[in-house]
Order: structure tokens, then C-alpha cells, then sequence
């Protein structure tokens, strides 16, 4: 078990790095600010790694996750890279995951420029949001398959003839 306690972190005010054991610290800051830090050396080099702020997170989370990273230094795993690689893991999935409705609203605002007028664009969100999102408004673009396409077109074309037309020539 560690040398700090929740009492004992609670009241800490001395400004530097305490201890808790197993390359696991708490830092004190001037403004009396406390967060977990975790140093290590990989490849020969120092490091120090931010594993969050006290109290939101606890001793005991931190004394898990200070386990989770020796793990990975044991491993041969640099714990600050293997983060780096996590965070852009998760953001290229919400890249991914973008709907319909958001592309098509910025495809409307980028192209608003190039119509004659405002009532163009204004024919393109009706319309969008008369046959396309109801059907794919919500759906990840990724995932958008031919059937939903036809799916949107098809009343268009038995009962908008105007509508498919224009779509026919576009």
C-alpha cells in the first residue's frame, strides 16, 4: 500500500510532488491545485505522465491506473504514445461517424454562395428534410447504402415528377 491517504492528501498544502509509492505522485501546485502524476523512464529517458486531477480522481482510481501504466512499461509499451494513439483512435471514429443531416447542412451553407438566391437553398433544406431525413437524417454517412437512396427517390419520382426530373438532369 501506498504513503499517501485520502486524510492526509486532503489536507496536503506543501507546493511540490509527494509520493505515494511505485512511481506514483501527487502534485501540489501554488494555487493548492492536486493532480496525479505517474514518472517512469522508457527508452532511457524520464517521463511523466498526467493521470488527472484530484479529487475527481481518487487515490484509489489513481493507484489502478498508476498499475495499468507500469503494466505497459513492463510491457515495452510507452504509456504517453500509447495514449497519443488511443485519442486519435476515438476521434477518427467520431469523424466517422458523422451523419447525413450535419454533411448536408454544411454542403448547404458552403454552396449557399453560389446560388442565385436565398430560396434555393431554402428548396434544398425542404426537400432534404421532406425525403432524405427521415430516412438517413440520423445514419453515419459510412453506413448510407444504395437501398436508402432509393428508398428516399423513389416517392419522388411516382408522385414529385418535377422533383425527379430535376434530380434526373442534375
Amino acid at each position: 500500500m501506498g504513503s499517501l491517504s485520502a486524510k492526509k492528501i486532503e489536507h496536503l498544502k506543501k507546493v511540490g510532488y509527494h509520493s505515494d509509492g511505485d512511481n506514483l505522485y501527487l502534485q501540489v501546485t501554488s494555487s493548492n491545485a492536486k493532480s496525479w502524476i505517474f514518472r517512469f523512464s522508457f527508452d532511457g529517458k524520464r517521463r511523466e505522465m498526467g493521470i488527472g486531477p484530484y479529487p475527481e480522481i481518487t487515490l484509489e482510481k489513481a493507484r489502478d491506473d498508476a498499475m495499468e501504466l507500469r503494466r505497459l512499461v513492463k510491457a515495452g509499451i510507452d504509456p504517453i504514445e500509447q495514449r497519443k494513439t488511443d485519442q486519435a483512435a476515438k476521434r477518427a471514429e467520431c469523424d466517422n461517424t458523422v451523419n447525413f443531416a450535419f454533411c448536408a447542412e454544411r454542403f448547404i451553407e458552403a454552396k449557399r454562395h453560389e446560388w442565385k438566391n436565398a430560396k434555393h437553398a431554402q428548396q434544398w433544406t425542404n426537400t432534404l428534410e421532406q425525403y432524405a431525413y427521415p430516412v438517413i437524417g440520423m445514419m453515419p454517412v459510412k453506413d448510407i447504402e444504395t437501398a436508402h437512396i432509393l428508398r428516399i427517390l423513389e416517392p419522388a419520382w411516382t408522385t414529385k415528377t418535377e422533383t425527379a426530373s430535376e434530380c434526373d438532369h442534375a
